[in-house]
């Protein structure tokens, strides 16, 4: 075609006679009834590097002089320009309704919880506000809600429904390259990804065929098309959504219904500018929310070691206090205070063997372990001095100092006993100067566990240091008062038996002085 032809050549093609108008004009719908006659196409690039065409049509029978030929270019030269500052008013005016939107939704302090409705709301709102914008099918957002490193739908415009609402930064799929690389990806058209896979890696090193879903099938479904229809590209843009190097999620579009099929670089950064709107109020409310977190972590932990203390207090009472049911309430009550704690143990010091052993194991979940695991577990011995005193417990012991591993795999001193384990906190049990073992907290998902949770353990280290401290003074003071009841008893004994032996020879003589002084025979 003319316009074809132009754009390839990037030199202006005029066609003004009857003859070539039926082989080269191929006109729009629009303009088949209008007894076109002649038509100009100038060719048009945009600063994005997209090519295009600008098509001036007459029906006067006659041609286009070198004059109007002129005029039509310098026409052509403005449309770039037209275009730039028609994108920016667009991206202006998205920008300032998104602002609104989360604006009232600040305002008005809706739910805090991170998936609560009113949010899901808001982020609906946002999705529809740049789906109109760009004339798109899909606008979707995926957020990092209460599992980390998880990222769940919070609103879509996708008119069906959707075959995955969840995603995880390593899984292999376009969605999934964004969240693990951080990165924008526009791809223009998905149903031919595997196609053009090699040319596509080259811009975006690693990415994989699609599996957010089958984009010929949904597409013909949603339009009711025939399995034999013609479907256009099935464009795709995905932009992260981040704050600093932190990864939050994604908002990606899909299938624009302009004739161009295609997201330009103009959308791509107003999207960038959506992007990194929802990333400063997703990462307020989360921050809010987790300072809520610490909030009732901490009311929580006042009130766990109320409760350490009143059991404390009911064991201690005994001749033989059972310091094993302490170390379990406080496990399990330590698993309430730190909600990402799905192992707590404690280790105490054998002093003897010189190693830490474990005294109390607590799950929150039955599935982390069968009961042959955790007695195997409980087995296991860990040295704190010598060549092979290499284990976290060790290193805390001769520190006395709490230690953190943010993940597992990458700390050698982490023993490998708990294999679903992702990240751990050892912090010491007892005093400054009289350390009796460890209290381990460790978390199984990819996020790690909550910042508060390293001064949590040392508190409840130190509760626990005090209650095995009493415990061993307490056992001492009964040892020492049965020892001390003992003695007096044999003391006892003793006099009494002295008593007995001093008593029978000051009798008789006694008698005998009496009879004398009767005046009696002694034989």
């Amino acid at each position: 075609s003319a316009t074809g032809q132009a754009v390839l050549s990037g030199e202006t093609v005029s066609v003004n006679t009857m003859l070539e108008s039926e082989r080269q004009l191929q006109l729009p719908d629009p303009l088949l009834s209008q007894q076109i006659t002649a038509m100009c196409s100038v060719p048009v690039t945009f600063p994005d590097g997209a090519r295009g065409a600008l098509n001036v049509y007459k029906n006067d029978s006659l041609a286009f002089s070198p004059t109007e030929v002129e005029r039509a270019e310098q026409l052509g030269r403005l449309v770039p320009e037209l275009d730039r500052v028609i994108q920016q008013r667009v991206s202006l005016k998205l920008l300032n309704s998104v602002n609104d939107v989360l604006h009232h939704a600040e305002v008005r302090k809706l739910d805090l919880s991170d998936s609560g409705p009113q949010t899901r709301a808001t982020m609906q709102a946002i999705c529809e506000l740049v789906s109109d914008t760009f004339r798109c099918q899909e606008t979707s957002i995926f957020l990092e809600d209460q599992t980390p490193a998880q990222y769940e739908l919070m609103g879509t415009t996708w008119p069906a429904e959707m075959s995955k609402t969840s995603y995880r930064n390593d899984e292999a799929s376009v969605t999934g390259w964004v969240l693990s690389h951080g990165r924008s990806v526009r791809i223009f058209d998905l149903i031919a990804l595997q196609k053009d896979l090699a040319s596509i890696e080259r811009e975006y090193p690693g990415i994989t065929e699609s599996s957010d879903f089958d984009p010929a099938a949904r597409l013909r479904k949603v339009w009711n098309c025939a399995p034999d229809d013609a479907i256009p590209p099935l464009s795709f843009v995905g932009v992260p959504i981040v704050i600093g190097a932190k990864v939050l999620g994604v908002i990606r579009c899909s299938v624009i219904h302009l004739a161009r099929h295609t997201f330009s670089d103009g959308d791509v950064t107003a999207l960038q500018l959506v992007s990194s709107r929802l990333s400063q109020y997703w990462s307020t409310r989360r921050r809010r929310h987790e300072q809520q977190e610490e909030h009732r972590s901490w009311r929580k932990l006042v009130e766990t070691i109320r409760a350490i203390n009143r059991i404390a207090l009911e064991e201690l009472a005994k001749e033989a206090p059972n310091e094993h049911r302490i170390y379990a309430e406080a496990l399990r009550m330590a698993a309430q205070v730190i909600p990402a704690a799905e192992i707590t143990a404690v280790r105490l010091l054998d002093h003897s063997t010189k190693d830490l052993y474990f005294a109390e194991i607590c799950r929150r979940s039955c599935d982390d372990g069968s009961k042959d695991d955790t007695e195997r577990t409980r087995q296991r011995r860990f040295p704190i001095s010598g060549p092979t005193a290499l284990s976290v417990g060790a290193h805390v012991v001769k520190t006395r100092q709490t230690y953190i591993v943010p993940d597992v795999e990458r700390d050698s001193r982490y023993s490998k006993v708990f294999p679903q384990a992702t990240s751990m906190i050892t912090a010491p049990i007892g005093s400054e100067n009289n350390i009796v073992g460890v209290l381990d907290i460790l978390g199984t998902n990819r996020g790690g566990l909550p910042k508060y949770t390293a001064a949590t353990a040392e508190l409840l280290g130190q509760q626990l240091g005090l209650c095995h401290y009493l415990a061993h003074v307490i056992r001492s003071l009964h040892a020492a008062r049965t020892e001390l009841h003992d003695y007096v008893k044999k003391q006892t004994q003793v006099f009494e038996d002295l008593q007995h032996q001093l008593k029978s020879p000051i009798i008789q003589a006694h008698q005998r002085v009496k009879a004398i002084l009767r005046g009696e025979s002694l034989d």
